[in-house]
């Protein structure tokens, strides 16, 4: 006759998982803070020993949050190095949390980051370059053509 064994389920526990949710949660909060190398580091001076293999696989079951196109958006430039690289930032207004970073100031760049982004209505800027002020208003223009309809 073949034996039963019962188990206790416990939900701070997981099905077949040798660490608390808990302790996933403290894990992950630091593996997203540092690099999985050195959060392994961290968390042997914790007193938990893990690989930053494990840490990478926490983080693989991390799911992204959703991703909203934006609408209104800001646009300034910077330098990456003063007198030698320039970039531009692109801020979503509504979150007001960067959506990209471009390699240059120069107009192609930015009219084509806006073409492949039709949700875009409002374009805020800091002072640019009149050229680049022309490729917005140019931009916009077809934006605002596409959603009429005639374009």
């Amino acid at each position: 006759m073949p034996t039963s064994y019962f188990t206790e389920r416990f939900t701070w526990l997981g099905t077949y998982q040798r660490k608390t949710k808990r302790l996933q949660e403290m894990l992950k909060s630091i593996a997203l803070s540092t690099s999985c190398k050195v959060a392994s580091r961290l968390s042997k001076h914790l007193g938990i020993v893990t690989s930053h293999h494990t840490l990478l696989r926490l983080l693989h079951k991390l799911k992204l949050p959703s991703y909203e196109p934006p609408v209104h958006i800001g646009i300034d430039d910077f330098a990456f190095k003063k007198r030698c690289r320039y970039g531009t930032i692109i801020i979503n207004q509504e979150t007001r949390r960067p959506i990209a970073i471009l390699n240059g100031r120069d107009k192609e760049t930015v009219v084509k980051w806006l073409e492949q982004h039709p949700t875009i209505q409002t374009v805020t800027r800091d002072v640019l370059s009149h050229t680049l002020r022309l490729s917005l208003k140019r931009c916009l223009m077809l934006i605002r053509l596409r959603t009429v309809g005639i374009f």
